[in-house]
């Protein structure tokens, strides 16, 4: 299977936001890190998946809480 050599931007954001999930702690952090603007990736989310990057993000973390609070191996103290 060949690898695909290079990722859109999207899919740069996507993977970062992914891999950084509970370390983000503003959008300044990706925008920074992976040398776009904050109009840019607001105007890219809104345009591919219908949402802004903060709304993005607070939907995977709700998500991964409600696995985390499925799965009954951590409190909810620990998860929220």
């Amino acid at each position: 299977m060949l690898m695909k050599s290079t990722l859109s931007t999207e899919e740069k954001v996507q993977s970062f936001i992914h891999a950084h999930l509970l370390s983000i702690t503003d959008i300044d952090t990706i925008c920074t890190t992976l040398g776009i603007s904050k109009s840019y990736l607001h105007r890219l989310f809104v345009q591919e998946l219908g949402q802004t990057p903060q709304k993005y993000i607070s939907r995977l973390r709700l998500e991964k809480a409600t696995e985390l609070l499925r799965s009954g191996y951590y409190p909810v103290s620990r998860i929220s």
